[in-house]
């Protein structure tokens, strides 16, 4: 099943892979050494912090978001909600 059945089934999708280690140990660097304040409500203005810019945006996601909801997608710049 592609990433389009799927968030069309279920409202979501799961994808493996999508960056590879180098990749992740960079991005996992970089956000231990932001001050990125934490409400209540969750994580307000991520998208100022230029690694989540750069992730949001990269050639991967967009890829992605493109094959699970068409062309004309936008990336939502408020509030990222941590659920636990």
């Amino acid at each position: 099943m592609g990433i389009a059945d799927q968030v069309s089934q279920e409202g979501y999708g799961i994808v493996e892979a999508v960056f590879d280690e180098k990749d992740l140990f960079g991005i996992l660097e970089a956000m231990q050494n932001t001050a990125i304040p934490r409400s209540r409500a969750g994580i307000r203005h991520v998208m100022r912090e230029p690694v989540v810019c750069k992730i949001a945006w990269s050639d991967q996601m967009l890829a992605l978001a493109t094959s699970a909801v068409g062309k004309g997608i936008s990336v939502p710049r408020n509030t990222f909600r941590q659920v636990s």
